[in-house]
């Protein structure tokens, strides 16, 4: 299928029904952010988003208003699982990488409707700048502040886990120091944030590890 696009005030729809890396956001140093400390300068937030579909399957009036929903969130990054009859869904997005909204919304909408779902759309910049890390908008003024409470030379953390809580951790000597006090930060909120009632819910999550908090980047 040829890709399509159609402008959403600063959203971007784009049709990609192929599930191959080429239709998905990414973070071009996810795998450096893991291993290594990386200029603070490269941080970003997107002002412009873009959704892409990936299934052909026709939403019902439920799950089209949840994708109308799931459009004007903004906010990278994003993504929405329905099941195969197009009646049901769950979207998660402002994560810190696509692969975390992915596994949080499939795991809550597979467990809520105890039936297996299908990748519908994900949510990413429009615009990837070679280098750039992309962090979710409602973190923007913890960035910020960490980033004048920092003294120069000194290490800015983040843990994050795939609920979309985190912990930020700044003006640290040392790296493993900051990714530590990151971690233990983000094991707060996430219990915090983490307020799902339904057993089944809590029950999935926990097996797929949507709890577990880990390093998300280190900065200085």
């Amino acid at each position: 299928m040829s890709e399509t696009k159609l402008r959403i005030r600063a959203t971007t729809l784009a049709i990609c029904t192929s599930l191959s890396a080429a239709c998905m956001p990414t973070s071009p140093l996810h795998e450096t952010l893991a291993t290594a400390s990386v200029s603070k300068q490269r941080v970003s937030f997107a002002d412009e988003t873009e959704v892409t579909v990936h299934s052909e399957i026709k939403l019902e009036s439920n799950a089209l208003a949840g994708f109308n929903g799931f459009q004007r969130t903004g906010g990278v990054y994003g993504a929405m699982y329905v099941t195969e009859d197009g009646r049901a869904f769950s979207w998660q997005s402002r994560r810190f990488s696509v692969e975390d909204a992915k596994a949080a919304a499939q795991v809550d909408c597979e467990a809520f409707y105890q039936r297996g779902c299908v990748l519908y759309a994900t949510l990413g910049p429009t615009k990837l700048s070679e280098g750039n890390v992309f962090i979710p908008d409602q973190n923007r003024s913890t960035w910020e502040n960490a980033v004048r409470e920092t003294q120069t030379g000194n290490y800015i953390a983040i843990a994050t886990s795939k609920t979309g809580a985190s912990g930020f951790a700044w003006d640290f000597s040392s790296a493993s120091e900051a990714r530590t006090a990151a971690l233990e930060t983000c094991k707060g909120n996430t219990t915090a944030k983490s307020k799902e009632t339904v057993a089944r819910v809590v029950t999935a999550n926990e097996k797929a590890g949507i709890y577990k908090c880990r390093t998300f980047g280190t900065f200085r």
